[in-house]
């Protein structure tokens, strides 16, 4: 999966799942994605030799807000599957007795 898709499936959750600090999260990715792609930029167009360090660290961090959005926006997804399926099941349970 490439970073466009990694944001346009962070971006796809829908709002009411997820509370304020996972909609800030999935806004971060979004700008990870930019940074790490303007720095990109910055070493390829640059006239003097770029400084790989501060490329690579940019590139980390970028990294590491994808990483943590998506394990929160994914832990969201199982808790939602789950309170939907434990609700189903109480649906089903008062039903039948």
């Amino acid at each position: 999966m490439n970073e466009e898709q990694i944001v346009e499936h962070a971006r796809r959750v829908p709002r009411h799942v997820l509370s304020p600090a996972l909609l800030e999260s999935r806004n971060n990715v979004g700008k990870g994605i930019e940074t790490l792609q303007v720095s990109k930029k910055a070493v390829l167009t640059s006239t003097s030799p770029p400084c790989f360090e501060t490329h690579l660290s940019i590139a980390s961090s970028a990294s590491a807000i994808v990483k943590d959005a998506l394990l929160v926006i994914w832990r969201n997804s199982v808790r939602a599957a789950l309170s939907a399926l434990w609700r189903k099941a109480g649906e089903i349970t008062f039903q039948t007795a």
